[in-house]
């Protein structure tokens, strides 16, 4: 690259085989600043871009700037997508921990946790949707059965004490949502439990 400096200064445009080196230049400065981003894999993304492959068969200045024009544009969309999937993943995982910590509050529901959160309560649950497949009212009902399942395996604890453990007003409505949701009730449950036992 260097021997080959005279060319530009004699014609005041770059040869193709020095544009090529700047730009392989280039691309190693772009590649190390994409490895400060997490998980992003920079060996796969160059695989699917075959840039080195393009820019070594780019024979012209004009190719290789559009060459370089769409690598460009490539990268800042995968920038993007990157840092997009990493935010969700945090805020996603911020409504998991709520729940949590949360699902024995009788009064725990979507409005309140889009208080919390500071989001829209329509826009939690279509993000939650959206990223789990599920919805997030599925969820605490899953949450919190998860642990009556626990209870009534552990300990003697009445039915009454565990829907209240777990966040329901009282037993009428944890036995309709545990019988919707595990087919049987909490009752039958623990009997099926302790004959298993």
């Amino acid at each position: 690259c260097i021997g080959r400096s005279q060319s530009v200064m004699q014609t005041g445009l770059p040869s193709v085989d020095v544009a090529r080196c700047f730009m392989f230049g280039l691309v190693n400065t772009m590649m190390q600043a994409l490895s400060e981003i997490e998980d992003l894999r920079n060996e796969d993304f160059l695989s699917r871009s075959n840039t080195i492959e393009t820019l070594l068969n780019c024979r012209d200045l004009g190719s290789l700037k559009l060459k370089m024009d769409s690598l460009l544009v490539e990268i800042c969309e995968h920038i993007s997508q990157t840092k997009e999937k990493s935010g969700n993943s945090v805020f996603k995982n911020k409504i998991i921990s709520y729940v949590q910590k949360n699902y024995d509050d009788s009064n725990l529901n979507i409005s309140g946790i889009a208080n919390a959160l500071d989001v829209n309560p329509i826009y939690l649950s279509k993000f939650f949707k959206e990223q789990t497949g599920e919805t997030l009212l599925d969820y605490i009902n899953h949450t919190r059965l998860n642990k009556a399942k626990e209870l009534i395996e552990k300990t003697n604890r009445t039915i009454n004490e565990i829907a209240v453990k777990v966040g329901y007003y009282n037993s009428n409505a944890f036995i309709r949502t545990f019988k919707k949701y595990e087919g049987i009730t909490p009752g039958k449950f623990r009997e099926a439990f302790y004959n298993a036992t």
